[in-house]
C-alpha cells in the first residue's frame, strides 16, 4: 500500500 502516502501528497497539494 505505497499508494496510501502519494494519494495523500496529491490531496495535500490540491488543498493548498
Amino acid at each position: 500500500m505505497s499508494l496510501s502516502p502519494l494519494y495523500i501528497s496529491l490531496y495535500r497539494l490540491a488543498v493548498c
